[in-house]
């Protein structure tokens, strides 16, 4: 009699456990699940899976493409789900607008030092340089063979432009010596003023390198 009652009892309790069992299994969906479809100012979209969430934006796949949803948008239940806060949205908007205008700048300032460049590099002419003087970490002091030789086969003959014709070059001093002989490419850009051996003042012209820079022939 009381093996027949624990058999019975026992089998209660299965059956108890499993409907608790079935009852406790969770639905296909929840009430935690998101939208399938939703329409947002009368554009309806299917399959979604809700993607990445800013302060005002939720980005969404769907059945045709991408698509970045304003949370204001959204019905309410969806933006207490995904944090929608006003200010915290008008926030991230004005920040956002303000990196695209500094973006926007950078880009146009950018064209400019471009255009200003090419600019330069159409006044640019080719220079053969018999080097004078290095000044380290600036520059070279060099007499242009090319305005030289061009005053001589014009039948000049002033001893002092046979001599030389001074100007200053912004170039990269390492590894150049005096008397080297080279020609490059460069444009003019102002003046140079530096002090010769006697002490005195002397003002040429400074041009800036923008090409080959070669050796040259004596």
């Amino acid at each position: 009699m009381n093996r027949l009652r624990i058999c019975a009892l026992s089998f209660a309790f299965t059956v108890i456990a499993a409907h608790a069992e079935q009852t406790n299994a969770p639905s296909a969906v929840t009430s935690d699940a998101l939208p399938a479809a939703i329409t947002i100012d009368g554009i309806s979209y299917s399959n979604v899976t809700w993607q990445s969430v800013t302060a005002a934006t939720v980005t969404i796949f769907h059945s045709t493409g991408i698509a970045a949803i304003p949370l204001w948008k959204l019905p309410p239940e969806l933006q207490k789900r995904f944090g929608y806060d006003p200010q915290k949205a008008a926030a991230y908007l004005s920040a956002e607008q303000q990196g695209m205008v500094a973006a926007e700048q950078a880009k146009q300032r950018e064209k400019q030092r471009e255009n200003a460049n090419h600019a330069l590099l159409a006044r640019a002419k080719p220079c053969q340089c018999d080097v004078v003087s290095v000044v380290e970490g600036q520059g070279l002091i060099y007499d242009d063979r090319s305005l030289i030789d061009a005053y001589s086969a014009a039948g000049g003959t002033d001893p002092k432009l046979l001599r030389s014709v001074y100007f200053f070059l912004v170039y990269d001093t390492r590894g150049i010596v005096n008397d080297q002989h080279v020609q490059c490419q460069a444009y003019p850009d102002g003046d140079y003023t530096y002090t010769t051996v006697s002490g005195a003042s002397q003002k040429i012209q400074r041009w800036v390198y923008c090409g080959p820079w070669e050796p040259s022939k004596p």
